[in-house]
């Protein structure tokens, strides 16, 4: 990056470090993912369409480019479904494939909607750079009705074990080698960073719960790269 601007921006996640990688994100992920992640997408979306048929409206945080959100429209046909992102450059690519949601510029930390607005929170891979996560967390059970569902996908890997073992080859190598080659490198090496800080599984299920969100499911993808929290609050 060019500027010191640019490098605080890239050091914290920022909707402006993500706005330099939006022209290209999408293939990214296809290819860091080697192409499972719309597949995880779509599980997630399944998942939730069996424990809330019937949602009022679907909020997804940190939508990026509008994956998870039209996951998510493949299996709700008429609720509202609203993505909320800090970067423009990712919002606008989203729009582009995706007319029928909602998008706005936000910060997940501060949401502007009304108390029980939500049957449904979304976050896929961004939980990460929303910091200090507590914030957010208090945003989803403010906005969402009783006994609503948060489903955060995240990678989140595993600490021990051979899984964790291959998940942090695939991080510390195959991350920024990769995104190197595609994109700037300096975000890659971000995700990388933020991605070995995270908290493990059981770390980060304890968190939710002391957070007020109850844990009903983990399901791990990719030999435990990726993990799926479904929550109840």
């Amino acid at each position: 990056m060019s500027s010191e601007k640019s490098d605080n921006a890239s050091a914290d996640g920022s909707g402006a470090m993500f706005d330099q990688i939006a022209a290209d994100y999408d293939r990214l992920n296809r290819i860091l993912s080697f192409g499972m992640d719309t597949g995880w997408r779509k599980w997630v979306a399944k998942q939730l369409s069996e424990r809330s048929p019937n949602p009022k409206a679907l909020l997804d945080v940190a939508c990026g480019t509008g994956d998870l959100a039209i996951s998510l429209r493949e299996v709700f046909a008429d609720p509202p479904i609203v993505g909320l992102d800090p970067s423009e450059g990712m919002l606008r690519h989203a729009l582009k494939k995706d007319d029928r949601s909602g998008y706005l510029q936000g910060d997940g930390r501060l949401l502007p909607f009304a108390d029980n607005s939500f049957s449904i929170v979304t976050v896929a891979f961004g939980i990460r750079n929303i910091r200090p996560r507590e914030k957010a967390f208090a945003e989803f059970r403010r906005v969402l009705q009783p006994g609503g569902i948060v489903a955060i996908l995240e990678l989140c890997q595993e600490k021990r074990g051979l899984s964790g073992w291959l998940a942090r080859i695939h991080t510390r190598f195959v991350v920024p080698i990769l995104g190197g080659a595609f994109a700037r490198s300096d975000a890659y090496r971000y995700l990388q960073t933020s991605i070995a800080e995270f908290p493990g599984p059981g770390e980060f299920a304890e968190e939710l719960k002391e957070n007020g969100l109850e844990v009903m499911l983990q399901k791990p993808f990719g030999l435990g790269a990726a993990r799926l929290f479904l929550c109840r609050v």
